[in-house]
């Protein structure tokens, strides 16, 4: 499994005997496909593909499995190149929402607020938790348009904000690591949010 660059990478998992082996029982070996962009952010796409080989160690699969791969590692590198555009298309816009602990300077999210606002963004802080009335404590609750959403905050919280912006017609979303889960992902995905899983810190 390769990382770094914008490409796929792929591993296998496990290993066979030779053909004339008493041990050769036809099983399956599944290939997982992962994603990185530059910055090694995880895309979540990573698709297993079972083949069941026989032969030597090393030996390619027959030609239609061999062209499934070719097919499924296509598909992968295009839309690994789709979500990188997606996450520079995001970091030119203006007007970004954090929503984390934006005010504690030992967090994250407080160094994501101000990279952004070095960048000359507007930056509106969220934090669903906040008693300090020093930031909005819910994506509705500020006055301006929003153009994307900076997610560093736990998955089922980030999850219920994301639900409100869909509300608000808010259609970007940038997802720090750890923010994700997968309910959160198909969310966006049926809501015509767009997703770009990175790191502001490391990508601006």
């Amino acid at each position: 499994e390769r990382r770094g660059g914008d490409h796929a990478g792929f591993q296998t998992i496990g290993a066979w005997p030779a053909a004339d082996s008493p041990n050769c029982i036809p099983r399956p070996i599944n290939l997982y496909f992962s994603l990185y962009d530059n910055h090694r952010s995880f895309f979540a796409l990573r698709s297993p593909l079972s083949i069941f080989p026989c032969g030597r160690q090393g030996i390619l699969p027959g030609p239609a499995q061999g062209m499934q791969i070719l097919f499924l590692f296509t598909t992968l590198l295009s839309t690994s190149s789709a979500m990188s555009s997606a996450g520079k298309q995001m970091l030119q816009l203006k007007r970004w929402a954090v929503i984390g602990d934006v005010l504690n300077q030992a967090k994250p999210a407080s160094a994501v607020v101000a990279k952004l606002e070095q960048a000359g963004k507007t930056v509106y802080k969220v934090n669903p938790r906040d008693s300090t009335g020093s930031c909005y404590r819910s994506i509705q609750d500020v006055p301006d348009t929003v153009d994307v959403i900076d997610l560093i905050i736990n998955s089922r919280t980030g999850f219920e904000q994301m639900k409100l912006a869909a509300e608000l017609n808010i259609n970007k979303v940038f997802i720090q690591p750890g923010a994700e889960s997968q309910e959160l992902l198909d969310f966006c995905a049926v809501s015509g949010i767009a997703v770009h899983q990175g790191c502001v810190l490391r990508e601006l």
